[in-house]
């Protein structure tokens, strides 16, 4: 717009009235988009005339959350100002409140699974050191030596597993070994 303004002959009849006003086509200003506006709010005691707008910045270095001061000559105009901005975020709200999405069968499965793996995952992080923080990188043998203690625990566990399944339904080891001890030494592998 600011580039569009210096162009001779390009003035627009729906620009406001400020815009004919000398320097303003030069000032910095940016339009903020309605969905960026958290929320709107008056401030001030009894004479003030200036209200908050409370707004989300994206990709800023000063933080997420910007609070823009405006000021108005009469309350009038506050009033007027605060209203027509609260009305368009409230009906901005109402059109985007979406119902929550309907839990499919694999999330309520990923759920289970998550469930399970925690005692499992609790024991493995308390008991081999960070090996991606920086500061925990010197107790490189503790962490290989617990990494083996882990696999050689989870190696019985399946070896025990199998036999135990042999046993009660009788299923031969070879079938089993195809099966169970292969999806068992993969096992560590999905932690």
């Amino acid at each position: 717009l600011n580039e569009a303004a210096k162009k001779p002959g390009s003035q627009s009849p729906n620009l406001p009235p400020p815009f004919d006003v000398s320097g303003f086509k030069e000032a910095p200003w940016e339009i903020i988009p309605l969905e960026d506006v958290l929320y709107c709010e008056r401030v001030g005691e009894t004479g003030q005339h200036h209200f908050d707008l409370h707004v989300h910045q994206h990709d800023s270095m000063l933080g997420n959350l910007i609070t823009i001061e405006f000021t108005t000559p009469t309350a009038a105009v506050m009033d007027a100002w605060v209203t027509a901005i609260r009305t368009k975020l409230l009906e901005q709200r109402r059109k985007n409140v979406d119902a929550p999405k309907p839990k499919r069968i694999a999330d309520s499965f990923m759920e289970w699974v998550h469930w399970l793996q925690f005692p499992v995952k609790w024991f493995v992080e308390r008991s081999i050191p960070d090996m991606d923080d920086p500061k925990q990188q010197h107790r490189y043998p503790e962490a290989f030596v617990m990494s083996m203690v882990w696999l050689a625990i989870f190696a019985y566990s399946v070896v025990k597993a199998c036999d135990g399944i042999h046993t009660d339904f009788g299923i031969s080891d070879d079938v089993l070994g195809f099966t169970v001890a292969a999806a068992g030494t993969s096992f560590p592998n999905v932690f």
